[in-house]
This record gives C-alpha cells, sequence and structure tokens, in this order.
C-alpha cells in the first residue's frame, strides 16, 4: 500500500531525498548482515548521514538518535538496534533516507518542523493535517508534493 515508504517512493523520489531499504522479515532475528549493502551504497553514493525509519514510520517519538546517524562502520549495527526499539510497532523493513536539514518554525509551541500527514482514500486527497504543534507560520504542502502524493496513493 501507498503508505509503506518503498511502495511510493517511485512516484515522489523527485520530490525527496535519495533512500534505499532493507526487508526485514523476522524482526526478531535481524542481524547487521542484512544491511550491509544498503551501507555500501550509501557510502558509494557519498551519504555523510541518513535518518531510519521502518517502512511507515520513524523513532523520532523513541528516540532522536535515528533521526540524523551518521554513515559508517556502525550504521548496520544502528539498524538493528533501530528495529529493536521500534519493537511491536516496527513495519516490514528498514529504510535509510538521505539526511537533509528540514526548515523550523518558531511556533507558541517552540520550534518545529513543517510536517504534514496527508489522508487519502480512493486515490484521491481526503484532508491534510499540520503536526499539531504548527500553527499558521509554517508554510503549507506544496502542489507539486500533493500531486506526487496523489498519484503514489493510486
Amino acid at each position: 500500500s501507498a503508505h509503506e515508504f518503498p511502495n511510493a517512493y517511485d512516484k515522489v523520489s523527485h520530490l525527496s531525498p535519495r533512500a534505499v531499504w532493507v526487508p526485514v522479515e523476522r524482526p526478531q532475528d535481524v542481524n547487521a548482515d542484512a544491511f550491509k549493502d544498503a551501507v555500501r551504497l550509501l557510502t558509494d553514493w557519498g551519504c555523510a548521514h541518513v535518518l531510519l525509519k521502518d517502512y511507515v514510520k520513524s523513532a523520532k517519538a523513541d528516540a532522536q538518535r535515528f533521526m540524523k546517524v551518521e554513515v559508517g562502520p556502525d550504521l548496520a549495527e544502528l539498524a538493528c538496534e533501530f528495529v529493536a526499539v521500534r519493537g511491536r510497532r516496527f513495519n516490514r523493513g528498514v529504510v535509510f533516507k538521505e539526511w537533509v536539514p528540514f526548515e523550523h518554525y518558531t511556533t507558541r509551541a517552540g520550534i518545529v518542523t513543517n510536517e504534514w500527514r496527508l489522508f487519502f482514500g480512493r486515490g484521491e486527497l481526503l484532508h491534510a493535517v499540520p503536526n499539531s504543534h504548527q500553527d499558521a507560520a509554517c508554510d503549507a504542502v506544496p502542489d507539486e508534493m500533493l500531486a506526487a502524493a496523489a498519484r503514489a496513493a493510486s
């Protein structure tokens, strides 16, 4: 389904940082060897840092250390740790998404990034909801991204 990053990536890749993912069939048995090829590819790209997420979510609520991870000799082990931290909430595989700096906004709730949830039904955008800490100072989702997300959802 389109809510899994690998299934949507082709449709949004021109708007997204580079990414590579590794399916994990048995999270309880995952080991660093499963991620060696992905780490090698990231190194070949010259990628300095990645964000680790599963096919659906990041672990920002659990551990900020996975939000910007150095591409280096410990990355495969950190991917295993990420799987363990996500626990029962882990979804199907690990995505290594090239880290890029986010734009930050100062709001009544403090400093936030511009993050939106897009809800689709039968390929149509039903609702675009900003992060609960955002206010009117944050930019709306660009039309190009909405169109790409709609293509991915259809």
